[in-house]
């Protein structure tokens, strides 16, 4: 209660202490699915500050990283942080591609990705993409110490122009693009809008090793025009999204009928080209 307010009325109060009590089980439920990941006492530390400490970032430390991970609280930072980086998950069942020099990163929300990849290829230079401003500037931020990641704010489409930004109910994980509509929405936020194949144009790329790629539906555009550029990747780690956009996956495996070797790991499909089985003594 505040002084200048005056108290609470019983209805506040009950409203209050529901929402509270609401609060408590979504810290428990959270901290019994992230204590087998992260331990009891950074899983504690981590959710206090996520929960009830806002303005501030979280910063976490972790095993084989350099640099402490910066991340948001109140969001789906560390949701994002437990999936990516404390439980691998961009790692496929199969055997990657070795030498790794090139990854594209489609969608890197705040760099958790890029930065898993650049710790786990040490050798590969990964551009990652970000379309939404909040994001993309906490992604500078985590990626700043490694300048092998570059950090590109664009969304990924199937032609160059110009689309609007769109908040969904996933959080700052879930920011959709879609057509401009030639600015009817002034207070939209806009976006660049690059290719694949103008990305390859522009850095000067001639293979792309992996191709992680995971933008809220926009799959079904970018596949739907990727006979320019599909030849040169090996492996494709991508979250297909029917749920939004009713033709991703069907896109997508028209694209990647080459890539027979296949696997899927919680909500991520990976796909790999069968000479690499050979390569590396799996399939």
């Amino acid at each position: 209660m505040s002084g200048t307010e005056g108290p609470w009325s019983p209805t506040q109060l009950r409203q209050r202490a529901k929402y509270e009590v609401r609060r408590g089980r979504r810290f428990v439920g959270r901290a019994r699915l992230y204590a087998p990941v992260l331990g009891w006492r950074t899983t504690l530390r981590s959710l206090w500050a996520d929960e009830y400490v806002m303005g501030a970032d979280l910063v976490i430390d972790w095993p084989g990283y350099a640099a402490p991970f910066r991340l948001r609280p109140g969001g789906s930072d560390l949701h994002t942080f437990v999936h990516v980086i404390a439980m691998d998950g961009y790692r496929p069942d199969f055997a990657e591609p070795t030498d790794v020099e090139v990854i594209v990163d489609a969608g890197g929300n705040v760099g958790l990705s890029a930065l898993w990849y650049a710790n786990r290829f040490p050798n590969a230079t990964i551009y990652s993409i970000e379309p939404e401003a909040a994001n993309f500037e906490c992604l500078q931020r985590n990626v700043s110490a490694i300048s092998r990641i570059v950090p590109i704010q664009a969304a990924v489409w199937s032609e160059q122009g110009v689309l609007s930004v769109t908040a969904t109910k996933g959080g700052s994980w879930a920011f959709r693009v879609d057509v401009d509509a030639a600015g009817l929405d002034p207070g939209a936020q806009t976006i660049e809008a690059i290719t694949v194949d103008s990305l390859i144009r522009d850095h000067g790329i001639t293979h792309i090793d992996i191709l992680k790629i995971d933008i809220e539906g926009s799959e079904k555009e970018v596949f739907e025009a990727s006979a320019g550029w599909i030849g040169i990747v090996d492996m494709i780690a991508v979250e297909l999204h029917d749920r939004f956009k009713d033709g991703c996956r069907a896109a997508f495996d028209e694209a990647t009928r080459d890539f027979s070797i296949r696997s899927t790991r919680d909500e991520e499909t990976f796909v790999r080209r069968p000479e690499y089985a050979t390569a590396s003594g799996a399939g």
